[in-house]
């Protein structure tokens, strides 16, 4: 083992141009808490592999005995490079999501506090998260040891196209990230705006109490998947990016009662997201809304980071936001959004889907909701088609438990030509007969 106290070098790569009620996160997150750690596998968008890299802060105020021995929620969710996950007879999918990879073929970097005489041998060890983020380059994995750190994770610099830059949790140990103010993790180029900031990869952590969960500045080709963010002061996840996929998250509890403006599960501003997998439930305000608005070079990288276009919005659950609906669609530059297979649950609003003075060209289709109308969308600025107005027979909605019930209508129901080859377990879709709608896939075992 090669062992850093504080930092590592110069760093290697140049990115290129281009809320609060106390809301437990559910019965769900509980139980992937006791159970076994699934696998992350590759995040790809399009043909690039993604990943993580910056410069972090470092505090003092840090523990790590409390969670050493739970289990963080992670997903496997490889778009590219799959592995078959047939049951080795030429039928089905197992039930069982894939396991984790050892540490050893996963890790570059750890962050360990106490010396643990576990950590891959092949892995430099810093003492804080500030050395490791300063020491990463391009295609490095930086794994969190369990435990609590009680400051904001800033990253500035990007990994490279193929070589992605990841910060994660080490396989199978819960970390928490919870900073006394600010945001949890900040994806931002250190020398400001405009700058883009690429290809970088955040999984695996539990946010809790930000100021935002996750935010970025003008961040594309990155994934934010497998995080379980809560209580956050604004959003879950927001700000500027392209070409963003947002997977396999759950988002709860973000915002007050004092204000609900702004106080979203996933607020994005910028072309071309990806919102697959997601629960996104109990929030102030919308589960996810698009915020489109008009270019200004002096605040953006580029024309891709403003409006919001060509969003996919696909196989979410989405349920009991208080004050609002599940997605908003807002300002004109806010065009040809691709809202499928999600489920809409008993959110506040008058509609499912609120049209905000968006543009046109959205698709809707093969959705389930119930509690409020679908929405309010003019007939000549969207498609509808396979839209059904009934009860997902969730297993327990009201204790945060959103997997379906063995006679849920969500079973089969999706558009398979649409669908995330993996659910938010990381469970290969179809299970049966054909796509769930939603976040998770029904297992019969």
């Amino acid at each position: 083992m090669i062992d850093r106290a504080i930092t590592g070098g110069p760093a290697r790569s140049e990115t290129p141009r281009a809320l609060r009620n106390r809301i437990v996160p559910g019965a769900v997150t509980a139980m992937r808490l006791a159970g076994a750690a699934t696998s992350i596998a590759a995040c790809t968008l399009g043909d690039s592999i993604l990943a993580v890299g910056g410069a972090g802060d470092a505090s003092a105020d840090e523990t790590s005995h409390e969670t050493s021995h739970e289990t963080s929620h992670e997903t496997s969710h490889e778009t590219s490079h799959e592995t078959s996950h047939d049951s080795g007879d030429g039928h089905a999918p197992r039930c069982d999501a894939p396991q984790e990879p050892p540490p050893s073929a996963v890790c570059s970097l750890v962050v360990d506090r106490e010396g643990r005489a576990d950590n891959p041998a092949t892995a430099m060890r810093f003492v804080d998260v500030a050395g490791a983020v300063a020491s990463a380059g391009p295609g490095d994995v930086i794994c969190l040891r369990a435990g609590t750190y009680a400051h904001s994770i800033q990253l500035h610099r990007g990994g490279l196209e193929g070589a992605p830059l990841t910060l994660r949790n080490y396989p199978g140990e819960l970390v928490v990230v919870a900073p006394p103010g600010g945001d949890g993790i900040l994806i931002e180029l250190a020398d400001g705006l405009p700058a883009a900031i690429g290809w970088l990869v955040v999984r695996g952590l539990h946010i809790r109490g930000a100021t935002t969960g996750i935010r970025m500045t003008d961040a594309h080709d990155s994934v934010l998947a497998g995080n379980v963010i809560t209580e956050s002061d604004r959003s879950g996840i927001g700000g500027t990016g392209y070409r963003i996929r947002v997977d396999a998250n759950t988002i709860s509890g973000t915002g007050d009662e004092s204000d609900s403006n702004g106080m979203h599960g996933i607020n994005g501003t910028g072309a071309e997201w990806t919102v697959t997998n997601n629960v996104l439930n109990s929030n102030t305000a919308f589960g996810v809304h698009l915020a489109g608005g008009e270019f200004d070079p002096a605040v953006a990288a580029g024309p891709e980071f403003a409006g919001a276009a060509r969003w996919r919005i696909v196989n979410n659950t989405i349920a009991h936001n208080r004050n609002r609906g599940a997605v908003a669609l807002w300002r004109p530059s806010t065009s040809d959004a691709q809202i499928i297979n999600n489920i809409f649950a008993d959110n506040g609003g008058n509609v499912a889907i609120e049209d905000e003075g968006s543009g046109d060209g959205h698709v809707v289709r093969g959705n389930i909701f119930v509690g409020q109308p679908l929405t309010n969308l003019p007939a000549d600025r969207h498609t509808a088609d396979g839209n059904v107005d009934v009860d997902p027979q969730l297993v327990d909605a009201g204790a945060g438990d959103y997997r379906l019930q063995s006679d849920s209508p969500a079973i089969d129901a999706g558009l398979p030509e649409d669908a995330p080859p993996f659910d938010i377990d990381g469970r290969a879709r179809p299970q049966g007969a054909g796509i769930d709608v939603g976040a998770y896939e029904h297992c019969a075992d």
